[in-house]
């Protein structure tokens, strides 16, 4: 049993009390399942700028502390 789930936690979410997931829990089952239908997820990147046209969005991705960007399309 996660010690978390014997907190109250009525002052930090409208969840009922048995439903309460700790991130360290919900986070892990939320990437597995992103990674399964094909996500591409990072960590440590900030998205710094972004051009929208008719075919799409240009994305520019700026990574951790190496200061280093790539531009995305999608």
């Amino acid at each position: 049993m996660d010690p978390a789930s014997l907190l109250d936690t009525r002052e930090l979410s409208p969840e009922p009390f048995m439903w309460y997931c700790p991130q360290s829990r919900l986070e892990p089952i939320l990437l597995r399942t992103a990674r399964q239908r094909g996500a591409d997820v990072r960590y440590a990147t900030e998205l710094v700028g972004f051009t929208q046209d008719d075919r799409g969005v240009s994305a520019t991705l700026q990574h951790g502390g190496a200061g280093t960007t790539q531009l995305v399309r999608a």
